[in-house]
C-alpha cells in the first residue's frame, strides 16, 4: 500500500472522529406512554322514599295536675228556666276519673237536689263522634286545644229529685280557675241546645 493510500485513509478517520466530537448522534428519546382515558364516575342517588300524607292530628289537652277535693260555684243556663245555681265536688280520683257530686239550689218552682256524678279529666278527644261532641263548645269551636277538658254525667239521686239524670256535661278548665261548659241530654249531637251553658269559678 502506498503512502498516497494510507495518508487518504488516515484523513478519513481524523475527520470522522472529529464529525463525531463535533456533532454527537442526538440521545434516542422515550415514547410517553399515555395511559387509557377512565371516564369520570357518575354519582347515583339512592331512592328516597315518598312521603304518604297523614291526617294532622288533632291536638291533646294540656296535662294538669288534679288534687282532689275541688269545689266549683257557678251557674247553669237552661232556655225557658233561666240561670240556675249549681255546686260540683269532686271527691274522688282514680287516674282520669272521678266521682262526686252535684248540687242544685232551685229557683222559683224548681227544687234544690244533689245528685251523684260520675266522669273523667279528658286525655283526647276521642274519635269523629267524639270530637263532634266537643264541636258544640266555644273554645273548641274557635281552636283552642290549652288547658284542661272534663266531662261528667249525673248517675243517680242524693237528695231531693226532679232533673233529669243521665246527661253529659263537656267542660274546658281555664287558668285552673274558670270552667265554662256545654250540656247534652244524652251522648247525641242532636240534642244540644246553645242555650244549655253553664260556667263555673273553683272555689280557693
Amino acid at each position: 500500500m502506498n503512502n498516497r493510500v494510507l495518508f487518504s485513509m488516515l484523513v478519513v478517520s481524523v475527520l470522522t472522529m472529529a464529525c463525531a466530537l463535533l456533532f454527537p448522534a442526538p440521545a434516542p428519546t422515550a415514547t410517553a406512554v399515555i395511559p387509557p382515558t377512565i371516564p369520570p364516575a357518575t354519582a347515583t342517588l339512592a331512592p328516597t322514599a315518598t312521603a304518604i300524607p297523614t291526617d294532622t292530628p288533632i291536638p291533646l289537652p294540656t296535662p294538669t295536675l288534679i288534687i282532689v277535693p275541688q269545689q266549683w260555684n257557678g251557674t247553669y243556663a237552661q232556655a225557658g228556666i233561666g240561670k240556675l245555681r249549681i255546686t260540683i265536688i269532686l271527691d274522688k280520683l282514680k287516674g282520669n276519673t272521678f266521682t262526686g257530686k252535684m248540687l242544685w239550689t232551685g229557683t222559683d218552682n224548681f227544687r234544690g237536689a244533689m245528685t251523684a256524678i260520675s266522669g273523667e279529666f279528658v286525655t283526647d278527644f276521642g274519635d269523629a263522634e267524639e270530637q263532634a261532641l266537643w264541636g258544640n263548645h266555644p273554645d273548641y269551636k274557635n281552636g283552642d286545644r290549652s288547658g284542661t277538658w272534663i266531662k261528667w254525667t249525673e248517675t243517680t239521686f242524693l237528695n231531693g229529685g226532679g232533673y233529669t239524670l243521665g246527661g253529659w256535661y263537656y267542660g274546658h278548665i281555664q287558668d285552673g280557675d274558670s270552667m265554662t261548659g256545654i250540656y247534652y241530654l244524652n251522648e247525641k249531637v242532636t240534642s244540644f241546645a246553645s242555650s244549655d251553658f253553664w260556667e263555673l269559678e273553683k272555689v280557693k
